[in-house]
């Protein structure tokens, strides 16, 4: 650029402001008024003309995939009741690490919204034998080696909530006109939520989704790769969970199943690969793909795009859980919930790719582990749920 006021003036990417430099991938204005604000539009605006331009030598043009079948519907919207029953059978213990007044304050307020659910008290030290809530700062506020988080008890259940992501959401709950008064501040389900998961790892057992419901007639076994060490976890029929990783690369995992399943994901070219094997034997393993869904370019010209009439025509792919099946194999992607979907799409959704190591594709019969409410509040998980488990897992382990 020639100077900082001439017309064409670079803006890096990264953040303005505090704000992240991006576009958003999809918006549903009133009217569809500023869908060329989007990233989508530019994508397709651009390979128009692309193809224009550059006709005599080429062109670009998309392919097709065909849904084999998709999930609409949340397998379990109430799972909230669930959660708060299995908290208010415990006291849980509340400790803030942070000395601000401002933010002792918030914490008053998390604390006032808590108890209002479930029992819960005050203290000055994380309680091993109860959960815990400690509110403290993000990492990067602290010096480097002082951030307290890095000092838990990794054996202690502890949810923590940062003064940066808990303080604007619960300032703004709070300034609200409740007309609902039923109502939860959306950031207080998700730390009671993610506390509860903690407690379902710590208890060896999954109540946040009725495992024996699906019917499964023996052990799944869920694994992941995480800075070249190998996790896994095992489900029973009941719902017990198990978990286990190897501490080094130089002894083999105790059980032959688990050593196999470690060997096969190692010889897989996928990448940020997970294995799942069912409980008759079949396994898959699931990698990330540079491939996404795009909308229909008609969208751009309609008014109404987010209604149940308009959802197939525009956003088919685009929303809800879709399974493929393409020359290379089945895919699979899952984009947000079509009923209900907020005002704009930040990301577009990425396309997973399924390899069958052993015996028959798997994904299919899994759809529904990935329809569940309670890993991203209010809408789908990427992976079956379980995978979210063993995140838990290696967060406790890796620390």
């Amino acid at each position: 650029m020639a100077s900082d006021t001439g017309p064409n003036v670079y803006v890096p990417k990264g953040f303005i402001d505090g704000s992240k430099a991006c576009l958003d991938f999809l918006r549903f204005d009133e009217g569809n008024s500023k869908y060329k604000e989007t990233r989508s539009y530019l994508m397709y605006e651009a390979i128009r003309i692309f193809n224009k331009v550059y006709r005599s030598l080429g062109s670009i043009s998309f392919e097709e995939m065909e849904i084999k079948s998709v999930v609409e519907t949340p397998s379990d919207k109430k799972f909230m009741e669930g959660v708060l029953m299995d908290l208010r059978l415990r006291n849980v213990n509340m400790v803030n690490l942070c000395t601000a007044q401002e933010d002792i304050d918030t914490f008053n307020d998390i604390f006032s919204l808590v108890s209002e659910l479930i029992p819960c008290s005050i203290s000055n030290e994380i309680d091993p034998n109860v959960p815990n809530i400690v509110f403290l700062h993000e990492k990067s506020y602290y010096p480097e080696g002082e951030d307290p988080y890095n000092l838990f008890d990794r054996t202690a259940v502890i949810q923590a909530v940062t003064v940066e992501d808990a303080g604007k959401e619960i300032g703004s709950f709070l300034a609200e006109e409740k007309s609902d008064k039923k109502r939860i501040c959306p950031i207080i389900n998700t730390i009671l939520k993610e506390l509860a998961i903690k407690l379902n790892l710590r208890d060896g057992i999954i109540t946040m989704d009725n495992w024996s419901s699906h019917g499964f007639t023996g052990d799944y076994v869920f694994g992941a790769l995480y800075e070249n060490r190998l996790y896994f976890l095992t489900i029973n029929p009941r719902g017990a969970i198990t978990c286990v990783n190897k501490s080094n690369d130089f002894i083999p995992f105790y059980e032959s199943k688990l050593q196999k399943l470690s060997e096969e994901m190692e010889e897989s070219s996928l990448k940020g690969k997970f294995i799942i094997e069912d409980d008759c034997g079949n396994v898959n393993i699931i990698g990330r793909t540079d491939l996404i869904t795009l909308p229909n370019p008609e969208i751009f010209k309609a008014h109404e795009i987010r209604g149940k009439q308009a959802r197939p025509l525009y956003l088919s792919g685009v929303t809800d859980i879709n399974m493929y099946e393409t020359d290379d194999g089945p895919m699979f992607n899952v984009g947000p919930q079509g009923s209900g979907m907020k005002k704009k799409l930040p990301k577009a959704s990425a396309i997973y790719r399924i390899q069958v190591i052993r015996g028959k594709e798997i994904m299919s019969a899994l759809l529904p582990l990935m329809a569940v409410a309670f890993v991203r509040y209010g809408d789908y998980t990427v992976l079956p749920f379980p995978f979210k488990y063993l995140r838990e897992y290696i967060e406790t382990v890796k620390s």
